[in-house]
């Protein structure tokens, strides 16, 4: 698991909770990944838990947000957080977060807290689409291109206020389309084998992170192909098979 949170008291009063994204931790970026497969994640049940803290702790109305996996824990919290507390939040604020799975959008804790939800992705976003079918949201401009726009640092700021345009890039959202219609394809035990072995080759190198895996590359790869030669034969055939399915979908919307 990888978590962090923080709280700031604003010079209005206000009070905002704020969740850490994903850090470069390779540990984390699997967290990210049991997603797919995986309700709660461990991170999501210690912003449920930091919430209910500081709402204790803390009279008056409370802010929550976060930015990528950060954006999904503010949601997660608010909408899990007791009762008492859920009621004085006040707004919610997902920059670029994932969505959940099907079943969490059905919940009455999620009806509950929806209208107070602000979501905000880039023009080419793709981590902020991620199982993404019933948020609404907004899209900022951004003065990057493609997936370094996930970096809030470069969305446009004008006047003190976010620059906002039409909708996401035509072509983005097909790409989304289609990633999240290949991973509602997946079985759980699919996910869940496709997700544990894709980070099992990662970690064969014994690397923390993914700066330290990219900056000695050629070890890092030697030990992944080793990884993949030692892989349960039935494991490995069910890799490559839903890697072709990604790639029969692709084609089939004419990517």
């Amino acid at each position: 698991s990888q978590f962090c949170a923080i709280t700031f008291f604003l010079e209005n009063g206000l009070v905002y909770v704020a969740f850490r994204g994903t850090d470069d931790t390779i540990i984390g970026w699997k967290e990210d990944f049991n997603m797919a497969f995986l309700a709660p994640i461990p991170a999501q049940e210690k912003a449920m838990r930091y919430l209910n803290q500081i709402g204790k702790m803390i009279p008056g109305p409370l802010m929550v947000g976060g930015h990528s996996k950060g954006g999904n824990l503010a949601v997660y919290a608010a909408m899990r957080c007791e009762p008492a507390i859920r009621k004085r939040i006040t707004a919610i604020y997902s920059h670029d977060g994932p969505g959940f799975r099907m079943e969490t959008f059905e919940t009455a804790e999620y009806d509950a807290i929806k209208s107070r939800i602000h979501k905000i992705v880039p023009y080419s976003s793709v981590i902020g689409m991620l199982l993404e079918e019933h948020e609404d949201y907004r899209t900022i401009a951004s003065y990057q291109v493609g997936m370094l726009q996930h970096d809030p640092y470069s969305w446009i700021i004008h006047n003190g206020e976010f620059v906002y345009e039409k909708d996401l890039k035509r072509r983005r959202k097909k790409q989304n389309k289609i990633l999240n219609e290949w991973i509602s394809s997946l079985q759980e035990e699919e996910r869940q084998i496709f997700v544990d072995n894709l980070f099992g080759i990662f970690l064969a190198a014994e690397k923390d992170t993914i700066t330290e895996w990219t900056d000695d590359l050629k070890n890092s790869l030697l030990a992944a192909g080793e990884c993949v030669k030692e892989m349960d034969e039935s494991h490995r055939k069910m890799m490559y098979s839903i890697v072709k399915r990604l790639r029969r979908m692709k084609r089939k919307m004419r990517l």
